[in-house]
Formats: structure tokens, sequence, C-alpha cells
């Protein structure tokens, strides 16, 4: 995730509510509030993921990853930006 507003702005398309805070046990454990889990209805085996970013960790539902990966995607072309990614690795190694 680039920066704090394009995050946000995932978090208004998944309709991201707040923030709750949670504390490490001593062998790494979250517990994750039984208010948190009822609204998201995560039921003990639900696949949750932890994005790990430079602002930080997000944990999110694996399916719902599905829904950030399309709205950071929306409306890039990804064959394009690699190829000129190429273009230019290979004019630097050229030296031009």
């Amino acid at each position: 995730m680039e920066s704090i507003p394009q995050l946000r702005k995932v978090w208004d398309d998944i309709g991201m509510n707040g923030t709750v805070s949670l504390r490490m046990g001593e062998r790494g454990r979250l517990v994750i509030p039984r208010e948190l889990r009822t609204h998201h209805r995560w039921v003990p085996g639900t696949p949750i993921v932890a994005i790990d970013s430079e602002v930080g960790v997000t944990l999110v539902e694996q399916s719902a990853l599905r829904k950030i990966v399309a709205a950071q995607l929306s409306g890039r072309d990804l064959v394009q930006e690699l190829i000129a990614e190429r273009k230019e690795d290979a004019r630097i190694e050229s030296g031009l």
C-alpha cells in the first residue's frame, strides 16, 4: 500500500468502520475481540491474512483480499507498466 490516503480509500471501498486495539500475548498470539469476530462472521478456522506494509500490519479476511487488490489495480495497465519498466532497465544497462 503506497500511502495512507490510498489505504483510507481502500478502507472506505470495503466498508472499514473503525479500528480496534489488540495486545499481543507472550507467545505472539493476538486475540480478536468477540464484537469484531461477530461483526465479520469470523469463526474458528476463518483464513485471515496479515498484510505487512511500511505503515504497519493490516489483518483482512482472505476473501476480502480480492477486493483490496482490485481496488488498488483499478484503471492500471500492468502489461504496459511492465513493458515500460523493462525498456527503462534496458536503456540504463546500455548506458544511454
